[in-house]
């Protein structure tokens, strides 16, 4: 059955995603179609440096995951799946939000757009990430490893009249 196996296919995709996620501290808050919405809070002794460069790496981490799913839909003859993500830094609204018959906990605001928009531009850029500058200058404070994450220069985002400083990895070969 198609079907059957598309939500199989998406709950081992979930699983690659939302572990490293979540084992550097960060929470999925929603599952959306194919994507995914996750946060890494500033609280509790956490500096925004920190959980800048939380998000950073399981990011990455999560591309390994991604890597043994794709071996495995290799063996059977099946398409990778490629995905893209997009990293912001900023204030949400966080809370219940919907309707009076249907609260969801979420997230809102412009940081959580730009993030969507960035993801969305991964597919531009042929990039597996995209980081604002915002995000990338954060973790770097203490971590010039990150060095890897190439330059994407000013980036107008979709709905949007600023353009954004944009970083990528891996970056185009």
């Amino acid at each position: 059955n198609p079907s059957v196996e598309v939500v199989a296919t998406l709950d081992r995709y979930f699983d690659a995603m939302a572990g490293p996620i979540q084992a550097h501290g960060g929470e999925v808050l929603k599952f959306i179609g194919d994507g995914l919405l996750a946060i890494f809070r500033v609280e509790d002794g956490n500096t925004l440096e920190a959980a800048c460069r939380r998000a950073l790496t399981a990011a990455e981490n999560a591309f390994a995951g991604l890597h043994e799913l794709n071996q495995g839909r290799a063996i059977a003859g099946v398409a990778p799946l490629k995905v893209g993500i997009g990293l912001h830094v900023g204030k949400v609204v966080v809370g219940n939000i919907g309707s009076a018959q249907r609260l969801e906990f979420t997230v809102v605001g412009d940081t959580v757009n730009i993030a969507s928009r960035l993801e969305t531009l991964t597919r531009a850029l042929d990039c597996r990430i995209a980081v604002s500058d915002a995000a990338l200058t954060e973790a770097r404070l203490h971590d010039p490893a990150l060095s890897r994450f190439e330059a994407a220069g000013d980036r107008r985002l979709d709905g949007r009249e600023q353009t954004l400083s944009v970083h990528i990895w891996p970056p185009k070969t």
